[in-house]
C-alpha cells in the first residue's frame, strides 16, 4: 500500500520544485536566445540602413545636382538668346536713327511726351 506520509510529500514537493525550477531555466534560456537573435537582426538591419542610406543620398544628390546644372545651362541659353534679340533690336534701332533722323526724332519726342504725360496722369491719380 501506498501511504502518504509527510516525508513522502516533501519529497514529491522538492522533486515537483526542482522540475519546475528546471523547466523555468529552459524557459529563460529560450527567451534569451530569442531575444539574442532578434537583436542580432536588429542589430544587421541597421548596420545594413547605416550602409545603404549614405549612398542612396549620394544618388539623389548626384540627381539633384544634374538637374540644378541643366537649369543653369538652360538659365545661360536662354541669356544669349535674349542678348541677342536686344542686340539684334539696337542695331536695327541704331541703322533706323542713320536712315531716318528727323523721323526718329519725332518718334523720340512724341513717345517721351506721352511718358511724361501719363507719369503725371498716376501721380494725380495717387494724389486723389
Amino acid at each position: 500500500m501506498n501511504t502518504i506520509t509527510a516525508q513522502n510529500v516533501r519529497n514529491n514537493l522538492d522533486e515537483f520544485s526542482g522540475e519546475a525550477a528546471g523547466v523555468a531555466h529552459r524557459a529563460l534560456d529560450t527567451t534569451r536566445e530569442t531575444a539574442d537573435k532578434a537583436l542580432d537582426s536588429a542589430h544587421e538591419g541597421v548596420s545594413t540602413l547605416r550602409e545603404k542610406i549614405p549612398s542612396a543620398l549620394g544618388d539623389k544628390a548626384a540627381e539633384l545636382e544634374r538637374v540644378a546644372r541643366a537649369g543653369v545651362e538652360r538659365a545661360r541659353a536662354g541669356y544669349a538668346r535674349a542678348r541677342e534679340q536686344v542686340d539684334a533690336a539696337s542695331q536695327r534701332t541704331v541703322a533706323y536713327v542713320r536712315e531716318e533722323p528727323v523721323r526718329a526724332v519725332l518718334i523720340a519726342a512724341a513717345s517721351g511726351a506721352v511718358l511724361a504725360g501719363a507719369l503725371g496722369w498716376m501721380a494725380r491719380s495717387r494724389r486723389s
